[in-house]
Order: structure tokens, then C-alpha cells, then sequence
């Protein structure tokens, strides 16, 4: 029990300092998002928000004397100080960060300082419970969508002349192995299926209802996504979202990251090709053609998240960032480092448990 009581004790420790941490620096990074978006480039956007998943790796100790933050919050329980300020309490006894009041002139009882002690265990157990039944279900959705889009009867034979234009896309953006393309009849729309072995899913009518350049297109965007590591990107951010189920700003971020995803890789096929107008049409009919269909699966759109705003990516494309890579990976450099210098540390002495 004493065992217990210690796991338990340390796992809040780690968990409520996480929590209004990454809370705050979510807060802080969208709002410098929101500064930079009419000039910044995706990639400088993306770089910015990368500084929330260092926040999620790193422990909430980590502090730094050029902190502006760890100044901000000499405790790691901000109502603790509200609270305190206010008066409310004769009494607060933190444990943990946790915010317990106390009648002035009367020790606690027995029963109540038991339960007092019990209450980091019992609150662990349920962040252990939610992060197994999460980890179950995204298992199970992803083989139940491996099955239903790599199926034998669903697949059709690749013709030869996709297979050399697959080819000549990766060789174009320098990729050293041209990954898998599938025509599947369980998908609408392009997509990359898998992790450390991506697969392109090609919806079995795309050869015959696009144009060789907008096949082309379609394919350098999913093979930029898999030169770009995406899929591995996502599975980790994924992995984060199961792990801080408990931070409701942590999902948000993971679709945010997603739609910035999506304007880097629209900026590497304009780039590729030096001429992003023909990309920005297909983009237009890419979007006409989601619009018009009559059967659109949820569970694709959960898995893919295909509604990633079509002007955001316009009007990213209009702004030519894609021909500035050097700049932009320059200017994404120095934010990270001002973010990591001057925001990213948090760290403050966190409140035991009294014993």
C-alpha cells in the first residue's frame, strides 16, 4: 500500500504541473501563431508549434534562468496563490497541488487524512485506464482499416505506366525508394495509410477519372507527406494525445499540427515543380470533387482528416513561401530558440504531499 501511495504521490506530481503547463503554453503559442500567420511561412508555423511537443517530452521541472514563465509562476498551483490571495480559505493545505481546506483550531481526522492519501492513487488508476482503453481502440481502428483498404478483393493491379510516373515523382523529390501505391476500392481520395511502412492509397477510378498531371500531382503531395515523415510525426503526436488524454488542448493541437502538415507538403510539391498554379487548381477540383460525393466515410475522415481549410492553402500558395526554403527554415530556427529560451521552461518547485 505504502507502494502505492508513492506511485501515486509522484504520478501527480508529474501530472497537474503538466497540465496547466502545456494549458499555458498552448495559450501562448497560438496567440504568437495568430501574430505571425499573415507573413510566416507553414513551415515557420509548424516549427512553432513543435515547441508544444517538446513541452510534452521534457518534465515539468526543466527551468532555465532566462525563463520569463518559471517568473510567472513561483508555485506549480496557480489557485493555490489566487485563492490564498483572496482569502477564501482560513486554511490551504496543497498536496500535490491540490487545493484541500482545513478548519482553523481542528486536526483532521483519521478517516480524513486517509482518504486524503488515497486520492493520487485512485486518480492515476483512471489516467491508466483511459490511456489503455484509448491505446485499444486506435489498435483496433487501425488494423480494422489496414484490413478493409489493403484487402486482396479490394485491390486492383497497378498499371505500368503509374508505377513509372510513382517512380518518377520520388525520384523528384529526391527520394531514395519509391513507396507502395495502391489502387483500393475502399477509399475516395489519395491518402497514406501506415508508419514506418507507408502505403499511397489511390481510389481505384483515379487513373481513369484525372488527368496524368493531376495524377501527378496527387501522388508527389502523398509521397511529400512520407518524405517529410509524417506518418511517424503522427503516430508520435497521436501517442501524446493518448498519453495527456487529460490536457483537452493536446487534441487541438494534434489537428492544428495536422492542417500546418498539409500547407508544408502543398509548399514541397510547389517547389518541386516551380509552378504552383497548376497545383492550385487542382487543389480547387480535389476540393469540387470531395464536395460532390454522394457516400463520405466518417471513419476515414477521423483517420485522415481531410478538412483542412482549401483557402488556407490557396492563399499559402499565393504568398510563394515555398520558394524561400533557406529564410523560412532560418526564421523557424530562431523562434524555436526564443521559444525554448524565454517560454518553453516552466519549471517550479512542485508541492508535496504533506506526510
Amino acid at each position: 500500500m505504502v507502494s502505492a501511495m508513492g506511485i501515486g504521490s509522484l504520478w501527480w506530481s508529474w501530472a497537474w504541473p503538466m497540465f496547466w503547463q502545456v494549458m499555458v503554453l498552448v495559450l501562448l503559442v497560438a496567440l504568437v501563431d495568430r501574430l505571425i500567420r499573415s507573413w510566416a511561412w507553414p513551415q515557420v508555423r509548424l516549427a512553432l508549434w513543435w515547441v508544444v511537443i517538446l513541452k510534452l517530452i521534457i518534465p515539468p521541472t526543466f527551468a532555465l534562468g532566462t525563463s520569463l514563465t518559471s517568473a510567472a509562476f513561483d508555485r506549480a498551483t496557480v489557485p493555490y496563490t489566487v485563492l490564498r490571495a483572496a482569502g477564501m480559505f482560513d486554511d490551504l493545505v496543497g498536496c500535490g497541488g491540490l487545493l484541500v481546506p482545513a478548519l482553523e483550531g481542528s486536526a483532521p481526522t483519521s478517516d480524513w487524512a486517509h482518504a486524503r492519501s488515497q486520492w493520487p492513487v485512485a486518480v492515476g488508476v483512471i489516467w491508466l485506464l483511459g490511456v489503455l482503453l484509448l491505446s485499444g481502440l486506435l489498435l483496433i481502428r487501425y488494423r480494422s482499416l489496414r484490413r478493409a483498404y489493403l484487402a486482396r478483393p479490394a485491390r486492383r493491379t497497378l498499371p505500368s505506366w503509374l508505377d513509372a510516373m510513382a517512380r518518377s515523382a520520388a525520384r523528384q523529390l529526391g527520394m531514395n525508394r519509391t513507396p507502395e501505391v495502391v489502387l483500393t476500392s475502399a477509399i475516395d481520395c489519395p491518402a497514406v495509410l501506415g508508419v514506418f511502412h507507408p502505403v499511397v492509397l489511390l481510389p481505384t477510378d483515379v487513373p481513369e477519372t484525372l488527368s496524368r498531371t493531376d495524377l501527378r500531382h496527387a501522388l508527389l503531395h502523398e509521397f511529400a507527406h512520407i518524405r517529410r515523415r509524417d506518418p511517424v510525426i503522427q503516430a508520435m503526436i497521436a501517442s501524446l494525445q493518448i498519453l495527456y488524454w487529460f490536457v483537452p488542448l493536446v487534441w487541438w493541437v494534434g489537428r492544428r499540427m495536422h492542417g500546418l502538415r498539409e500547407l508544408a507538403c502543398d509548399a514541397t510539391v510547389a517547389r518541386t515543380i516551380g509552378d504552383s498554379r497548376d497545383y492550385r487548381q487542382f487543389l480547387v477540383d480535389a476540393a469540387r470533387r470531395v464536395v460532390a460525393r454522394v457516400r463520405v466515410s466518417a471513419l476515414e475522415m477521423a483517420l485522415f482528416e481531410r478538412e483542412v481549410n482549401l483557402l488556407s492553402r490557396l492563399k499559402a500558395l499565393d504568398r510563394d513561401g515555398w520558394r524561400h526554403q533557406r529564410t523560412a527554415n532560418l526564421t523557424a530556427l530562431l523562434i524555436i530558440a526564443a521559444m525554448v529560451l524565454y517560454i518553453l521552461p516552466m519549471g517550479t518547485a512542485v508541492v508535496g504531499c504533506p506526510t
